[in-house]
């Protein structure tokens, strides 16, 4: 018994729920609280018994912090809290090379060159920051620079985008933005090099832009359809889902690269290639035999966008991942996966329903492994990081 119990959690408790963070094409990144484990990357339907145990992020708080920090973040204590308000993440790991790692739990900044083994707190992100501290999608490495976009609350604070020049050991600002309510995404485009930033929420704040000698471009922005989280990018087009909780219709868009080339004074004028019901949160996007695979996911939301002008509460119960590919020019759909919002007893208290967790499909884009798919908080496959290879996904769209 006990040889079996210790075994289980080498593995991060057999089928434990666990949170993807990505792949580098061999291996792939996970936590279950601030506990970092890994897997080989491998084109099986499910993964999750291939994780083991690397290292686990220390609390740097002290005090009555430091017990409310371990309530939060615990492999302990952070499975109890989930089943009265549905399970929730605050960690954040970003891969920026081999040997270093970057992550945010909370407000907390860390840092680890081991691989993960042993990590430092560097510095603390806004006080009034998202659970995570940032949005999985607000970090990018270009060259010998680390972008991390900030994701207040606070209206009273601006947002910036930070850099660090020397892996991840001091944070600098390289970017404020007095428009933005927060930062969503700071992405690479790996086919022209540019720092693309997104942020949101309102309709003044919601912008597109890309990050320019100590400023942030615009490019679109205005209304609620350029509120996005992550792009995804291809060799013609930049590609996007709106976030807005409130809306009846989510439209994915395509900006073809042709327009951002124009001479017009004017945003450029993006097209329309999909509908959904949802916010759309994540992206994975690869290339397979010369094809170019796109996917979305979106987020079943609960509680009230404080942004909404009709301050209507907005509850959501399904989380889906859809797919297309260049053959179509983005604008063929298909799902992939849905998944159903686990409901939380503080739901039936309308003083504790805003408490209650969103439900969300994690995205990596694994190149010949297909695409890794993680839903979090819903009621069938909570917590399992599963493989969908590309024969799965032709079946999709064919």
């Amino acid at each position: 018994m006990r040889r079996r119990t210790q075994a289980a959690a080498a593995a991060g408790g057999g089928t434990s729920p666990l949170r993807l963070h990505g792949t580098d094409g061999t291996r792939i990144d996970a936590t279950r609280g601030r506990t970092l484990y890994r897997a080989p990357l491998r084109a099986d339907r499910t993964v999750q018994s291939a994780f083991r145990r690397v290292g686990r992020l220390p609390n740097p708080r002290a005090g009555v912090d430091r017990l409310r920090y371990a309530l939060e973040t615990s492999r302990r204590w952070k499975p109890a809290l989930g089943r009265v308000v549905g399970r929730f993440t605050k960690t954040n790991v970003f891969r920026v090379d081999d040997r270093t790692l970057v992550a945010t739990v909370g407000t907390g900044l860390f840092t680890s060159h081991d691989d993960g083994r042993t990590w430092r707190h560097r510095t603390d992100l806004p006080a009034s920051a998202s659970p995570m501290g940032v949005l999985p999608s607000a970090l990018c490495v270009d060259g010998d620079r680390i972008y991390l976009g900030e994701y207040p609350f606070d209206d009273d604070v601006t947002p910036r985008i930070l850099v660090s020049t020397d892996a991840g050991r001091s944070w600098s600002t390289a970017a404020a933005l007095p428009w933005a309510r927060h930062v969503h995404a700071v992405q690479r485009d790996p086919y022209t090099g540019d720092v693309w930033v997104t942020t949101g929420d309102r309709d003044d704040e919601s912008r597109l832009g890309r990050l320019r000698d100590g400023r942030v471009d615009r490019v679109g922005g205005g209304s609620q359809r350029w509120r996005a989280v992550e792009l995804a990018f291809t060799p013609t087009a930049v590609l996007w889902g709106m976030d807005c909780g409130y809306a009846t219709e989510n439209h994915l868009f395509r900006l073809d690269r042709a327009a951002l080339d124009g001479d017009s004074d004017g945003d450029p004028d993006p097209t329309v290639v999909h509908t959904l019901a949802d916010s759309v949160y994540y992206s994975a996007a690869f290339t397979h035999d010369d094809t170019r695979w796109v996917l979305f996911s979106t987020a079943a939301e609960s509680g009230t966008d404080s942004t909404n002008p009709d301050a209507e509460t907005s509850v959501t119960d399904r989380a889906q991942v859809v797919v297309a590919t260049a053959r179509s020019d983005y604008t063929d759909w298909h799902e992939v996966a849905t998944y159903r919002r686990r409901r939380a007893p503080t739901e039936s208290v309308p003083p504790l329903s805003a408490l209650s967790s969103n439900a969300y499909v994690f995205l990596a884009a694994a190149g010949d492994a297909g695409v890794l798919v993680n839903p979090f908080n819903t009621v069938r496959d909570d917590g399992h990081v599963r493989a969908l290879t590309v024969d799965h996904l032709r079946t999709c769209v064919s």
